[in-house]
């Protein structure tokens, strides 16, 4: 039984198993069944046996088998000190993304935007045929979608597409007062507290700067100190701290608009305050999607792309703490 933290049996899972499976034969021990337990999303504790379920992959493991024993000699041969792979062209490839040996041995030497950074999954195939590995390299008549197309091209001449207009609209929308609203939220697979469910959201810490019309600026903030549930005293803090009319600016919507909407199905009582904080969500990244494209995104928006490009002395690299 292989215990993981996903909410599914994902396609990894299998192969997985299929090598557990198979050292433990070579060491005289019978497997006759395989499975793997996940997360319930719907379970609820502390009803331990509702978080869990249990998945029969036996025959997804058999079907493997056979891949896993060719692989055996490669794997091997990587253990050995100072090992190099006869071919590592051959390791390029979108599932490296989130490899622990991707920047320290076979992508070490890549000095610019490949083909895996920004071109749609589809069309990748046919630039592997043809060993495309870098943006530059790539024809220009490759049929590309347009928005590739428009990656391709500002990143291979490093210019900057801005639409001064477009983003004179969007900021002209702006109500205030101005809430600049950012959350910190928590979730696990075994629950923190009695009544939550396996992965559920829960939002422990906020920072809100509210600007006012006459350029002003103030700022509170709630920090959640307790060893207990978080969730109803941060909708309650938010019902006080932000009001019922103004703009409420984000980065990338989708992260606080579902803590609101969690916080607002959870706790009735507050569930109009929050609506009307979903209704005035004000998504910063926009404009960085739409209007303001530097060829340092890459094909990306995010917050840890755009700010470093734009204010180098706000990068990420320099926090003490990483990974969040």
């Amino acid at each position: 039984i292989e215990v993981k933290s996903s909410t599914r049996v994902k396609d990894e899972h299998i192969p997985d198993l299929a090598y557990q499976k198979w050292v433990m034969e070579q060491c005289g021990y019978p497997v006759s069944r395989c499975s793997v337990i996940h997360a319930d999303k719907n379970g609820v504790w502390p009803d331990v046996s509702s978080i869990f379920n249990c998945v029969d992959v036996t025959d997804q493991v058999a079907d493997a088998r056979p891949v896993v024993e060719e692989n055996i000699e490669n794997m091997l041969a990587l253990t050995t000190p100072g090992c190099t792979t006869p071919d590592a062209r051959a390791h390029f490839s979108k599932r490296c993304h989130n490899c622990n040996f991707k920047k320290t041995v076979c992508w070490k030497d890549i000095d610019a935007f490949t083909i895996y950074d920004v071109i749609h999954a589809t069309k990748i195939p046919a630039l592997e045929e043809n060993d495309i590995l870098y943006l530059r390299d790539i024809p220009d008549d490759f049929g590309l979608n347009a928005r590739d197309r428009r990656n391709v091209t500002r990143i291979n001449a490093e210019s900057t597409d801005i639409d001064s207009q477009g983003i004179t609209e969007i900021l002209e929308t702006l109500e205030y007062p101005i809430y600049f609203l950012d959350f910190e939220s928590v979730s696990v697979a075994v629950p923190l507290f009695d009544g939550n469910h396996p992965w559920e959201k829960l939002p422990f810490q906020y920072s809100l700067h509210i600007m006012n019309p006459d350029g002003s600026v103030e700022h509170v903030e709630y920090l959640h100190e307790e060893a207990s549930d978080p969730s109803e005293s941060v909708a309650e803090r938010l019902a006080q701290d932000i009001g019922e009319e103004g703009s409420i600016v984000v980065y990338h919507a989708g992260m606080e608009k579902g803590v609101l909407e969690y916080l607002r199905d959870r706790f009735p009582n507050h569930g109009a305050a929050l609506q009307g904080m979903i209704d005035r969500l004000w998504d910063l990244e926009l404009i960085f999607i739409k209007h303001y494209r530097h060829w340092k995104f890459g094909s990306k928006s995010s917050l840890k792309v755009v700010l470093p490009t734009l204010i180098p002395q706000l990068s990420y690299e320099d926090l003490e703490i990483q990974e969040g």
